[in-house]
């Protein structure tokens, strides 16, 4: 029996609406998609509209042409809380390269929101789409009318766009998974060992602990613990030294080369040429280590850093390996 299955039903809500509203989305991937979501959107919402005002006893052409206008106000109101509020004020302002999916919720509620209340504004001075005398309790009735539709709408698109987004990011790591096996097996090699001993700054660089030093190149990962930094040095193929100084993970992260090394958490640093794979559990992820035994826990909001950071590595070996063979 798996873990879902032995929680409560309660637990198990919990459970499942927390990796639902959980998910990252990078704002790459948003902005690629919004134009889609633009247009869509409010084509949903003026086909529920037309439902709703065909229902309650209007022809077929005053219901087209009130429908029209509800979804040009929602889509200006969406427009006005996506691109306004979520990229410009909080996405640019923050510097921030990811969204969780519980904030597209609230950016459309309020995308929502604003589009009736532009509506009703819009009823007395620009368009008339219901009676020019028409009160503030009527349009929130056609308000709340609309909402099932909208939360109906806004759970197929997010859903979507979350999927697409995880089927994406699991196939680039599978990917990534492939390449780092190769890039450990080939840094293992003999020819690997031969160059290692080349006289090269990588080599040779070293980082000073407590009065060691501690060549950079076989550190495999830092770890934070209160006020002291845990660095784990590879001593041979089955020997893994520890070493503990009191100092700040920013601090250490430094004195490293960033090429190489990347903080993967808030606590944890680690040597990429020590990678060799990145695993999903749920809604967490994991780094392997090269021991095949020891794991990271990897940031869901790094995750967009960690993926392109791997790769560019990756290829730099790649191409420091081929003209190692094509000058030895």
């Amino acid at each position: 029996m798996n873990g879902l299955q032995e929680m409560s039903f309660s637990d198990q809500i919990k459970h499942l609406l927390g990796d639902y509203f959980g998910h990252l989305v990078t704002r790459t991937y948003l902005v690629e998609k919004k134009n889609w979501s633009y247009l869509i959107v409010p084509c949903i919402i003026v086909i529920s509209s037309f439902g709703i005002n065909f229902r309650l006893g209007n022809d077929f052409l005053n219901s087209l042409y009130r429908s029209l206008f509800v979804g040009t106000y929602f889509g200006l109101g969406n427009f006005i809380a996506f691109e306004i509020i979520l990229y410009q004020l909080i996405l640019r302002r923050k510097q921030r390269q990811n969204v969780w999916i519980w904030e597209l919720w609230v950016m459309a509620f309020i995308g929502f929101t604003l589009g009736y209340g532009l509506a009703y504004v819009g009823n007395k001075w620009v368009f008339t789409i219901w009676e020019s005398d028409v009160t503030l309790l009527l349009v929130l009735d056609y308000y709340i009318r609309s909402i099932p539709i909208w939360f109906l709408v806004c759970l197929v698109v997010f859903s979507l766009l979350s999927k697409k987004y995880l089927d994406q990011e699991l196939e680039q790591m599978e990917m990534l998974n492939h390449q780092l096996i190769q890039h450990f097996y080939s840094k293992n090699s003999d020819f690997e060992k031969q160059t290692e001993t080349l006289g090269s700054v990588e080599s040779t660089s070293e980082l000073s602990v407590s009065g060691t030093s501690i060549l950079i190149r076989d550190i495999i990962n830092i770890t934070v613990e209160e006020h002291y930094c845990r660095i784990f040095v590879k001593q041979n193929i089955n020997v893994i030294q520890e070493f503990s100084v009191k100092s700040t993970l920013k601090y250490l992260l430094n004195q490293l080369p960033d090429d190489r090394f990347f903080q993967v958490h808030r606590s944890h640093v680690v040597n990429l040429d020590f990678i060799t794979g990145i695993k999903k559990i749920h809604r967490t992820y994991q780094i392997i280590l090269s021991d095949r035994q020891n794991t990271l826990p990897l940031s869901r909001h790094r995750i967009s850093e960690v993926f392109p950071k791997i790769e560019t590595y990756l290829n730099i070996k790649r191409r420091e390996n081929n003209i190692r063979q094509e000058t030895g």
